[in-house]
């Protein structure tokens, strides 16, 4: 029986205590060529693994009975292929014309900078509902957060340098 991390398109990573999956019989996670996943144990980043199958990995009650868990572990899931973001901006020109539109970023989660998302899911809420202890990092949440960013530091910046009314 295999872990399935991945349970929407929109999710990009997701983290998650290890201690919340729980099963009856050790499962297995199986990770595509275009999946990685980055162990931390104690907040230290472990090992990183990507485009394989690791065996009895997570869940099982021998496991919670007799070898117990490392303190504090956790999973960082992520795709590594390149992923769309929709960003729609508004902003005034050095003569105070407004702009209006929209531009499509194109991004993608390096293998090594994986392990730096683990700062992002800081400010991203957990779903209560969710029966694991997980956090989900979609193209939309990753948008807003980037949202400040870009459309004052990048657009605004170089939009208000020009005078459009001539």
């Amino acid at each position: 029986m295999t872990y399935k991390w991945r349970t929407n398109p929109e999710i990009i990573a997701r983290l998650i205590q290890t201690a919340s999956i729980s099963s009856f019989r050790s499962r297995d996670i199986v990770l595509e060529p275009t999946e990685s996943m980055t162990i931390l144990q104690d907040g230290k980043i472990v090992d990183t693994y990507t485009e394989q199958r690791l065996s009895k990995i997570v869940g099982g009650i021998g496991k919670k009975l007799f070898f117990g868990r490392k303190s504090e572990e956790k999973f960082l899931f992520t795709i590594n292929t390149p992923f769309n973001l929709q960003y729609e901006f508004d902003c005034r020109s050095l003569d105070a014309m407004e702009v209006k539109g929209a531009i499509t970023l194109e991004m993608q989660i390096q293998l090594t900078d994986a392990p730096r998302l683990v700062n992002l899911f800081a400010n991203i809420p957990q779903n209560p509902m969710d029966k694991e202890n997980s956090a989900y990092l979609t193209r939309s949440s990753l948008a807003s957060i980037l949202s400040d960013g870009v459309g004052h530091t990048v657009l605004q910046d170089e939009i208000g340098k020009h005078n459009l009314s001539e």
